[in-house]
Parts: C-alpha cells; structure tokens; sequence
C-alpha cells in the first residue's frame, strides 16, 4: 500500500548520524532531553542551548535524535557543542574524545571582572558569560536606543542616547549621554550576566557617578528577544552627584532604534546625540508625557 501523500512543504533532508552523534555527545555531557524539563542537566536549562536557538520542544529534540538532525540545523548543533560539523556527521567519530578535546575549563584569569568573591564566582562568572553567549548576546543587543527614564525626586522623564558597540570575550561595551541641569554626561557601561538577568555598572565621565542596573535577559526569554521594535525595561541606582549623597533610584525603558540606511551605527549614535541634546526631557506638560511614563512603569509581559 502506497503511504499517504504529504501535501505540505516537503520534509527538510536529515542526517541520521549526527542524531546519533547528538545523542552520544548529550550524555557524555550529563545533558538529558526528556519531559522532566525542570532537571537543572534538561536541554532547555542550558545556556548553550538556548543561546544557539535550538529546539524548546521536547518532542522535536527527540525527533532529531532518532530520525536524524535536519541539514540546516548542523551547524547550529555543532556550535552547540563546540565541534566542527564534520564531527558531528561523522560515522567513526568517538564524540566523548572529540568532547574532551573541545571542552576545557576556561582560565580564571580570562573574566574581565573580579569582584573579589573568589574562585567560584570566578567559574560562575565564565559560566554565565562564554564566549559563545556573550556573542548571541550582542548579536541580538547590538545597536542605538533611545533610553527613557524616571525617578522618585523628579517629575520629569529623563532621556538617554545608548549604543551596545562591542563584545569582548565574556561581557559587552556600551556609552551613552544623558543631560542633567544643561551639561552633557558621557557613560560608559560593561554588561554581563548573572543567572537570569542582566547587568550593567556604568561610570559617568565626570567622575561623579557609578551605577548599577538590572534587565532581564532577553535570551533567557524567547517572547522578549522576539520584540519587535526591540525594547527592555529595568531598574537602576547611581550615586546622584550632589551635597547630600543620596543616591538615585530609576525605572527605564530602552528601546532599539531603526538605523536610516547609509549611516553607520557610530554615526548614527552621533545624531541622535544631537536630538537629545535639543529635547534631553519630557515634562509633565508635554503632549506624550503621561503616555509615555505609562510604558516606563507598566509591569512586564515577559
């Protein structure tokens, strides 16, 4: 009897071996991808894995494991598991050797951060913050926003010109400018992650100030990466730079902004820039005072 006809798209070519070799590789690593999706060693609580995009269903892992990893997820599998694709495809590859070839301890020395918390804050710091995930990171952060932000002292929505420019090796680089009482404040910012949030601490130029602020780690959520246009909200203290010391408490909102085509991202950075100096504020009497503060507090939908 001949089988049903699908009358759907036609089935994306499999490769049998690297569902096997996936297999393999997954329980050298202590990794299961089953029901039991609260286990700490399930998948979909890997960094890795969700770092990659790859399967949040059960279902379909199991799939690709018995029936074979389609072609145009190889490499994401393979970047995965920090092997060459070629391993992964190949009959003969002994994958717990080709493991233990890959995956080493990453040097202490490497975080760029010590706190002074010890070695393992140290390891949990290289954990959270590989590499590969810091590059997933920027890949999706990379790019100007525009910052909006309140505080308990002030009525009105302070605004802030950001740019995520760079990923170094385990945390990203941004600066920014807000004005405050008519001076420019230049800010620098290293953001990394700690188990499911981000952080930044950031200094102003001018010396005064030293900050620290809280996001959600969009990658750690697939509906907030998914935004779009591209927008996080979070909170923040930072020295205020006056007599009393006092420091300053603030909700924000930062959402990514459309490049025009023909400019570069710095140069972009550069003009709005430029806009902020002309409206660094909104006041309460501002037509899109009330609507806009509205989306700073609201609770998130994540």
């Amino acid at each position: 009897m001949c089988s049903k006809m699908n009358n759907g798209r036609p089935p994306k070519p499999r490769n049998a071996i690297a569902g096997d070799n996936l297999r393999q590789a997954l329980l050298a690593l202590g990794k299961h991808w089953r029901k039991n999706t609260a286990d700490p060693n399930h998948v979909l609580n890997w960094d890795r894995w969700l770092s990659y995009g790859l399967p949040h269903s059960p279902n379909t892992i199991d799939a690709h494991i018995r029936l074979g990893i389609p072609e145009d997820r190889l490499g994401d599998y393979a970047k995965c598991l920090q092997l060459p694709a070629g391993t992964l495809t190949d009959p003969t590859a002994d994958m717990r050797q080709a493991l233990r070839r890959e995956w080493s301890e990453p040097s202490q020395a490497a975080a760029p951060l010590n706190f002074g918390y010890g070695a393992e804050f140290q390891k949990k710091y290289l954990g959270y913050n590989s590499e590969d995930y810091t590059q997933a990171l920027f890949d999706l952060l990379n790019g100007v926003y525009l910052v909006q932000y309140v505080t308990p002292t002030m009525d009105i929505i302070l605004q802030c010109s950001f740019f995520v420019y760079a990923a170094e090796k385990h945390f990203l680089r941004a600066k920014g400018l807000f004005i405050i009482f008519g001076f420019d404040n230049i800010t620098t910012a290293n953001i990394f992650r700690w188990h499911n949030n981000l952080h930044a601490i950031f200094h102003c130029h001018n010396m005064m100030e030293l900050g620290h602020y809280l996001i959600v780690d969009p990658l750690r959520h697939h509906l907030v990466s998914r935004r779009t246009p591209f927008w996080l909200r979070g909170q923040g203290v930072t020295d205020n730079g006056q007599a009393n010391n006092a420091p300053t408490v603030f909700t924000f909102r930062m959402e990514k902004l459309a490049r025009p085509d023909g400019l570069s991202l710095e140069d972009f950075f550069r003009c709005e820039c430029e806009a902020l100096r002309a409206r660094p504020a909104i006041a309460p009497d501002d037509a899109a005072y009330a609507a806009t503060r509205q989306r700073i507090e609201a609770v998130d939908d994540y």
